[in-house]
C-alpha cells in the first residue's frame, strides 16, 4: 500500500470514527431522556417579523436554562407567551391587555407562572392577554398594541404597559425606536430584521449540536454579562431634552391616547431594578445614582400626560420584609424569580380590581 492510500484510510477511519461517536452520543443523549436547551431567547423562541424586527415563534415550545432557573417555555398561534390560566372569554366581562419586554414575557419562569397567569386566577372575570417581546422597548409595545389590540379593546377594558429602566435606551436603539428631528417625534424602522439562523433547525434535529450549541453559549452568557458589568458604573444622565426622554415621553403620551379613545384604562407599571430591592451585592455608588436618576426619568415622563402609574417598588419591598419571600429576582440575573411574578401579579390585580370598583360606584 502506497504512503498516499495509508493517509488517505487513516484519515476515513477518523473520520468514521468520529461519526460513529456523534452517532452514539445521539443515541445516549436521546435514550437519556435529553430535551433540547437554548440559551439565548431572542434567536430561539423568535423569527424575523417585517412589524418590529421579529416577533415570537407562533406555537413554539422550548427549553430554556440558564444558571437560575431550567423551564419550558410555550407561546401562542400568535407567538406571546402561552398562558396556562385563561378565564373562558364567554364567562369574563372586561379585558386587560399587557404590554412589556422580557419580565412580561417571564424569562426564566415555568408556565403557569408568569405574573399575567397569576392576575387571571385572581380575577376570574377578567379576559388577560400577556403580549411581552423579549427586547423590545415602548415604541415597540406601541405598535404591537396598534396590530394586535387596538380594535379589540372595549369601553371599561384596561391597557397596562410594563416598564422597565432599559426601556429608555431600547426607545431609541431598537430594530423599532423613535427619532427626534426638527423637534418632531418619528417612528424609525425596523431597521433591521432579526438574523434567521438556519442552523436552529439543525440544533432542533440533533440533540447532539443542540448539547454542543448550549454549552457554547452558556460560555458566551457569562463573557457578555461580565462585560455588562464593567460598563455598568458609568453614570448615566438623561437631562430632559436627551432623546431617551422626549421619545419615551411621546410615545407614552400616544399610548394613553390612543387607549382612552376606546374609553378604555391606561395604567404605566414601573419596574423597580434589582438595586433598588437590595438585591444586588456589593452594588456600585454610580449604579445606585444610575437606578435612582432613572426612576426619576420615568416619572417626569410620565407626569406631562398625567399617567395613571403604578410603582411597583412599595410593594416588593413589603412583600420582602413580610419574610415570606427570600429573593424576588434571580440570582445571577436582573428577571423576577416566581416570587416576583407572584408579588407583580397580585399587586397589578389589585390595582385594577381597586380601580374598576372606584369606577363602578
Amino acid at each position: 500500500m502506497s504512503a498516499v492510500k495509508k493517509i488517505a484510510f487513516r484519515c476515513l477511519s477518523v473520520v468514521f470514527g468520529l461519526l460513529l461517536a456523534a452517532l452514539v452520543a445521539e443515541m445516549v443523549l436521546r435514550l437519556g431522556g435529553y430535551s433540547p436547551i437554548y440559551v439565548n431567547p431572542l434567536g430561539a423562541f423568535h423569527e424575523p417579523h417585517t412589524l418590529v424586527g421579529y416577533r415570537g415563534k407562533p406555537n413554539f415550545t422550548g427549553r430554556f436554562s440558564r444558571d437560575d432557573f431550567d423551564v419550558m417555555i410555550a407561546h401562542d398561534e400568535n407567538g406571546f407567551r402561552k398562558q396556562e390560566y385563561q378565564n373562558p372569554k364567554e364567562k369574563t366581562h372586561r379585558n386587560i391587555f399587557v404590554f412589556g419586554d422580557s419580565i412580561t414575557w417571564g424569562w426564566g419562569v415555568g408556565q403557569g407562572k408568569v405574573f399575567t397567569d397569576v392576575m387571571s386566577r385572581l380575577m376570574p372575570h377578567y379576559h388577560i392577554m400577556n403580549f411581552g417581546l423579549n427586547a423590545s422597548g415602548t415604541v415597540a409595545q406601541f405598535t404591537l398594541f396598534e396590530a394586535h389590540s387596538k380594535e379589540l379593546v372595549q369601553p371599561g377594558d384596561t391597557v397596562v404597559l410594563v416598564f422597565v429602566t432599559n426601556d429608555f435606551k431600547d426607545n431609541v436603539t431598537g430594530f423599532l425606536h423613535g427619532r427626534v428631528k426638527d423637534g418632531r417625534v418619528k417612528r424609525v424602522g425596523p431597521t433591521r430584521l432579526l438574523r434567521s439562523k438556519k442552523r436552529f433547525d439543525i440544533v432542533q434535529a440533533s440533540y447532539l449540536i443542540n448539547y454542543l450549541v448550549f454549552a457554547q453559549q452558556v460560555t458566551k452568557a457569562v463573557v457578555q454579562e461580565k462585560r455588562a458589568n464593567q460598563k455598568a458604573p458609568q453614570l448615566v444622565a438623561l437631562g430632559e431634552k436627551s432623546p431617551e426622554m422626549v421619545v419615551t415621553k411621546y410615545f407614552l403620551a400616544e399610548f394613553k391616547r390612543n387607549v382612552e379613545q376606546k374609553r378604555a384604562r391606561f395604567v404605566a407599571v414601573y419596574v423597580p431594578p434589582q438595586g433598588e430591592l437590595a438585591e444586588t451585592p456589593n452594588i456600585s455608588d454610580t449604579a445606585v445614582k444610575n437606578q435612582s436618576g432613572l426612576r426619576k426619568a420615568f416619572f417626569a415622563c410620565a407626569e406631562p400626560s398625567s399617567l395613571r402609574t403604578l410603582d411597583l417598588l412599595p410593594h416588593f419591598l413589603a412583600a420582602k420584609r413580610s419574610g415570606q419571600y427570600e429573593r424576588l429576582t434571580f440570582l445571577h440575573d436582573k428577571h423576577w424569580n416566581k416570587n416576583g411574578h407572584a408579588v407583580a401579579g397580585k399587586t397589578v390585580a389589585e390595582f385594577i380590581l381597586a380601580a374598576d370598583r372606584i369606577h363602578k360606584n
